[in-house]
């Protein structure tokens, strides 16, 4: 019925470039590569789907159809379905299309990912080729300044028609197609800049930025599909002004095999050393591989890979949440890895049982039922599922680095520790109250008489108005301050008990850290600071080493091994005592309204740490007295206490 009224009128886009550069601008710089990478990986399954089972290839190189004209922009090529001159009017000039596959959803393909990453680092444009059945076209999808919009720029046909769409000759063919795929070429934002180059702030070298990331990028490749991309050694002014034969190595393509074949070829080659494995937890499958020698395959990867020593999510066989450092040790530790952290490596993959599993729109995290992994307690709870299934490999790696420290007084060490620390139980944790029905405490002050009941007010009675027509400044400050019960809650004194955690020493002597593992630091405790067991103490900090270095002077022990055996053993003992009661002290914080959790976690930081443990005064004045028992006060020089 002509001029019927619909059910809902269609929301529309008032301001699309506004909203794609919105989007975009929430999305990592490196993303664009992604993007146009799996476009190119969908468009060869999709033409595989329908019968025709050549091999895949997606190939990054130079736009050579711009090098004679000095102008050296980035490409990608791929021999999937192509698209003829309709498919790209209205899949590249569409915002969330769904695509040649008609499957677009939460889980699967968004349709934007492309135009919103690309477009806003290449205000220029992206020039499109594509050929299908055979024929090729040409597209150019830019943003226009003046009219604040994106769309297809007009073009001129081959009589100087205008058009949109418009026939391109083999001669602009990439010799990878053959009937069909498509070549996406990047300008950039000016006429001059050179987008195969790398941009701020990414990873990687000047040269292989982008092979480093397509790489660390994808966990696992279709089989079927070869990704690769041209090593571009030389400056462009030493190029040919065509696309180089197959026989130039100094322009070679090479192959992206993903970080799941890069990892598992290392331990092929060495099992002896290396090892990995799958743990299967209820909601993620933990992909994990070990590298006892962890510098070898160090060199052996880099530049093209990501070292041992971090963490990731794997997500519809691409990574994200990527962690390294110190935050991948720290998370590792919630797995259980409390030493050697740099020789392992952790993927995390969800299984059906996870739930409800999808990518935010920048494909930058992963969500759980609605939860980011690092903002929400998933790591902690996968971490502890994992240490009770760890695999014995990885508990037999931590058993030699502990046995590396051949420290026979370390039992007697901390039972005088714990005896001595049991003195000041009183005082290790802040007085806390706990809520009891006949407790002999208010928790804000002395116990009196419960009043009387009265009947309920609507108002407040005249009697709470602040006298002399004063202004009530405390309701000012604190909102509902006049109805708070100043009678407070029955209670009695709280005496938290807990177990002390443990004291290790470790040193990068003995292959227990690497570099830049507590570089500089003296202490920290492995995952959960306010629930870890185990304190780690750098042995080679230098802090501590002045110490040691200073005491063993003082008894003239420098070449009196026994001796300095001795002096380290002292030192060490009331080092482990400080940090205890600091540590345990700290925690006991917990629970104070004023201590939130992101409080406690600085105050128990490798930095907060090494602070405090800057204070030597009376680890010096200790030392120095059960030395002078030990050794002879005579010969213990009266070195001020200034280390």
């Amino acid at each position: 019925m002509s001029g019927e009224a619909v059910a809902t009128q269609r929301m529309q886009v008032a301001n699309e470039a506004f909203l794609l550069d919105r989007l975009a601008a929430d999305a990592p710089r490196a993303q664009l590569y992604r993007e146009l990478t799996q476009n190119a990986i969908e468009a060869i399954k999709r033409r595989m789907a329908h019968g025709d089972h050549r091999p895949g290839v997606v190939q990054w190189d130079v736009d050579w159809l711009g090098v004679p004209q000095d102008r050296y922009k980035l490409c990608v090529i791929d021999n999937g379905d192509g698209m003829s001159a309709v498919d790209m009017q209205r899949y590249l000039n569409s915002l969330a299309v769904q695509g040649a596959n008609q499957h677009q959803s939460l889980t699967g393909n968004f349709g934007v990912g492309a135009k919103i990453t690309a477009l806003f680092h290449n205000t220029q444009g992206l020039v499109y080729l594509s050929w299908s059945g055979g024929q090729g076209n040409n597209v150019w999808l830019h943003r226009d300044d003046e009219a604040g919009v994106y769309g297809l720029k007009l073009l001129d046909d081959a009589q100087g028609g205008p058009t949109y769409v418009r026939p391109m000759a083999d001669g602009a063919k990439p010799a990878l197609i053959g009937q069909s795929g498509t070549k996406v070429i990047l300008l950039g934002n000016t006429v001059d800049e050179q987008t195969w180059r790398k941009p701020e702030g990414l990873g990687g070298g000047d040269t292989n930025w982008l092979f480093k990331y397509l790489n660390t990028r994808y966990f696992r490749l279709p089989e079927n599909i070869t990704l690769r991309a041209r090593s571009l050694r030389r400056e462009p002014d030493t190029w040919p002004l065509e696309e180089p034969p197959a026989s130039d190595q100094s322009l070679n393509f090479e192959t992206i095999r993903g970080m799941k074949c890069i990892l598992d070829t290392q331990v092929a080659a060495a099992p002896q050393q290396r090892s990995c494995g799958v743990v299967r937890l209820a909601e993620v499958n933990v992909h994990w591989w070990l590298f006892e020698d962890r510098q070898v395959v160090d060199t052996s990867i880099n530049p093209r890979a990501m070292s041992p020593g971090h963490v990731g999510i794997v997500f519809q066989d691409e990574l994200y949440t990527v962690r390294t450092g110190n935050v991948a040790r720290k998370l590792l530790a919630l797995f259980g890895v409390l030493y050697g952290a740099d020789s392992v490596v952790l993927y995390l993959e969800p299984r059906d049982t996870a739930g409800l599993v999808h990518a935010d729109t920048g494909r930058s995290r992963v969500l759980f039922n609605g939860a980011d992994a690092d903002g929400s307690d998933l790591w902690a709870r996968w971490g502890e599922e994992f240490r009770h299934a760890l695999p014995a490999e990885l508990q037999s790696f931590m058993d030699r680095l502990l046995s590396a420290d051949t420290d026979s007084t370390k039992a007697d060490r901390r039972q005088r520790i714990l005896e001595r620390l049991q003195r000041l139980q009183a005082l290790l944790s802040p007085t806390r109250y706990r809520r009891a029905g006949t407790g002999s405490l208010m928790a804000s002050g002395a116990a009196t008489a419960a009043p009387e009941p009265t009947a309920p007010t609507t108002r407040a009675p005249a009697a709470a108005m602040p006298p002399s027509g004063k202004r009530d400044t405390r309701a000012e400050r604190d909102y509902l301050a006049h109805l708070v019960d100043e009678a407070g809650v029955a209670a009695d004194v709280a005496h938290p008990r807990g177990s002390l955690p443990q004291t290790v020493w470790i040193s990068a002597l003995r292959g227990q850290r690497h570099k830049g593992d507590l570089e500089d630091r003296a202490a920290d405790i492995p995952g959960d600071v306010l629930r870890g067991d185990v304190i780690r103490l750098n042995e080679d900090f230098r802090g501590f080493t002045d110490l040691f270095d200073l005491f063993v002077r003082e008894v003239g022990g420098e070449s009196d091994e026994q001796l300095t055996g001795r002096v380290r053993e002292v030192a060490k003992e009331w080092i482990e005592t400080q940090i205890l009661e600091i540590v345990v002290a700290a925690r006991g914080l917990e629970g104070n309204s004023f201590w939130s959790p992101a409080d406690l976690d600085a105050a128990l930081s490798p930095e907060a740490l090494t602070a405090s443990m800057m204070g030597r005064y009376f680890i010096i004045e200790r030392v120095r007295r059960v030395l002078g028992n030990d050794v002879g006060r005579s010969r213990v020089r009266s070195a001020q206490p200034t280390a």
